[in-house]
């Protein structure tokens, strides 16, 4: 069995502190002799993760991970169920040991202390970027024999319309205090609309959405394990290589970029289709960054989260490599190099 049935606790801890509360249930109701419970660090989400240290009767590993999304906008049934889901389709993901519905807690095992981004370096990064595509084209091979457009969200023009509308609201007007115009604002809503419906025609699997060095976890046999996937969604097939390859964590060759697309399609039988993936793969990247300059600065702003920022000159410049490649957005290339990027770059001059 997946995980323990009978494990799926509704006490109320309401009364205790934070910190009592979660060994309160790892002890009384995980039945864990708890040594020591270390919180770790944060990512641009609204969940906790915590280490947990000691003994456990019954279960092999020596620690375990502690995930409370309690606070989280998404619940602890689509994590479980797309967790049930990706390890059907032969994906390595935490296996869930207890869960807490009430509190949005789960018990998970623990897949490590290293990130791909943590080990990557000249000498090992073809090794894992081969391995890390190898498991996407498995899922996306594998996808095919269920119906996963009737087992998750769509990922559709109305929800891209509001991840892209994070760029208006908090890239430009909040983060760089630009006041649109009337003829930019119609320039900005016309090119998305183009983007959103020109990725909505192209082919459609199941994506992960964050498959990046920092949701790869090295495990000690060198395999990697896949975290943070709660918020996958039916989309296009190149979103994942683009967020593997266009890692707004890492600086990425255009060149090494196609190269791996390459391997990517050859795993799936589809070397032929290179072209046209790698315009989807443009595209999807488009889409991607804009979204992610407007969520790195609604994490400063909004979630007191300042480690982002440091992230944006790299997003930034992917966004203009995408719209270097794709000249039927060239009116929008000319307004984001001509009238935002001067004042980007004013703004990062003054933040250092």
């Amino acid at each position: 069995m997946f995980f323990n049935e009978m494990n799926i606790f509704r006490k109320d801890y309401s009364m205790l502190n934070h910190q009592d509360l979660l060994h309160q249930w790892l002890t009384n109701d995980c039945h864990l002799h708890v040594h020591h419970i270390e919180p770790l660090k944060g990512d641009a989400s609204l969940r906790k993760y915590y280490r947990v240290l000691g003994e456990f009767p019954n279960l092999p590993p020596t620690q375990l991970i502690l995930m409370d999304a309690k606070n989280a906008a998404e619940k602890t049934d689509q994590f479980i169920y797309v967790g049930k889901l990706l390890e059907s389709l032969q994906v390595r993901v935490p296996k869930i040991y207890h869960i807490n519905h009430q509190n949005g807690y789960l018990l998970l095992e623990d897949l490590g202390e290293i990130q791909l981004l943590d080990i990557l370096n000249a000498e090992n990064v073809d090794v894992f970027y081969r391995s890390a595509l190898d498991t996407l084209a498995t899922l996306q091979k594998n996808a095919l024999q269920i119906d996963i457009k009737k087992s998750l969200p769509a990922f559709n023009y109305q929800h891209m319309s509001t991840e892209v509308q994070l760029f208006i609201d908090w890239f430009l007007e909040t983060h760089l205090e630009m006041q649109l115009d009337e003829s930019s604002q119609k320039l900005i809503q016309e090119t998305f609309k183009k983007l959103l419906e020109t990725i909505e025609s192209f082919p459609q699997t199941l994506i992960h959405r964050d498959y990046h060095s920092r949701n790869l976890m090295v495990m000690p046999n060198q395999l990697l394990g896949v975290i943070d996937f709660q918020d996958a969604m039916y989309g296009p097939r190149a979103y994942d290589v683009v967020s593997l390859l266009k890692d707004c964590y890492i600086v990425w060759d255009p060149n090494l970029q196609k190269k791996y697309c390459q391997y990517f399609l050859e795993q799936l039988g589809q070397a032929e289709q290179i072209e046209s993936f790698w315009n989807e793969f443009q595209i999807c990247g488009l889409q991607r960054h804009i979204k992610v300059l407007g969520i790195f600065a609604r994490i400063y702003y909004r979630d007191h989260k300042p480690g982002f920022l440091d992230d944006l000159p790299r997003v930034w410049n992917y966004t203009l490599q995408a719209l270097e490649a794709l000249p039927q957005f060239k009116d929008f290339y000319q307004f984001m190099k001509e009238s935002v990027e001067p004042v980007f770059l004013k703004k990062a001059a003054k933040d250092d």
